[in-house]
């Protein structure tokens, strides 16, 4: 037996099939999973986990057992049984529906029942439980639901980049830009069939030949007399012969 909730939260199951399904109380299960629908085995024709409608509303609204078959996949072992589903009141929310879920004819499957399934089996993803089985009975957390401000982020203010046109110089616009030489050019002197010079009439000019100038010879320095002589010398010219 299973005890969901009115909010079809599962709560609890009986020791029989406890012992069944190969544990030993509650927290042992919940170590492997923290709802015992993630245990049902998806494939064709067999209770599960449906996208668009909850198992338990499927299994109420059907009109067979054939539509209540579940197999169940726990401890490396696969089990089999119907969901038989009755409606009950719980003391947390006196008012609102709960629901008491029968395991009817739990058993193991043979060699040839598992062989059938086996594909669906390793496909099987069971979520994993919390890590401690006493979160799914705690009050509910009313921060949870509270919004928390929006900090906006801070804007970096980038400076304006002024694109500057590069001009990209190709082999094409170099030898355009580049002026031509003229150092190999030919000289344009025009056409010289139509010149006929006439030489004739030019008049001789005169042209004096140039002087070389005449060289300066240099003036010996005067001999210096000696003192005596001298003396003498003049002495001879104030007295004349005699």
């Amino acid at each position: 037996m299973l005890i969901y909730n009115h909010q079809k939260e599962f709560l609890g199951i009986s020791e029989d099939d406890l012992s069944v399904l190969g544990f030993t109380n509650l927290s042992d299960l919940r170590m492997e999973t923290s709802d015992f629908a993630d245990l049902f085995v998806k494939t064709p024709g067999f209770v599960h986990n449906f996208k668009h409608v909850h198992w338990i509303d499927f299994v109420t609204c059907s009109t067979s057992n054939d539509d209540s078959k579940v197999i169940i996949r726990t401890n490396d072992k696969n089990f089999r049984c119907i969901l038989d589903i009755q409606t009950s009141y719980l003391t947390d929310n006196p008012s609102k529906k709960a629901y008491i879920v029968n395991l009817v004819n739990l058993r193991e499957l043979s060699k040839n029942e598992n062989d059938k399934v086996s594909i669906d089996v390793m496909q099987r993803d069971v979520p994993r439980a919390p890590d401690t089985a006493q979160d799914a009975f705690d009050t509910p957390d009313i921060t949870k639901n509270v919004e928390k401000p929006k900090v906006q982020p801070k804007q970096e203010i980038k400076e304006k980049q002024v694109d500057t046109p590069v001009k990209q110089e190709t082999l094409s616009t170099i030898i355009e830009e580049t002026p031509p030489v003229m150092d190999d050019a030919p000289l344009d002197l025009g056409d010289f069939d139509d010149f006929d010079a006439d030489f004739s009439e030019l008049k001789e000019i005169d042209v004096e030949p140039k002087k070389e100038p005449t060289p300066i010879e240099p003036t010996p320095p005067p001999i210096p007399t000696p003192a005596p002589v001298a003396k003498m010398y003049v002495t001879a010219l104030n007295t004349g012969p005699d």
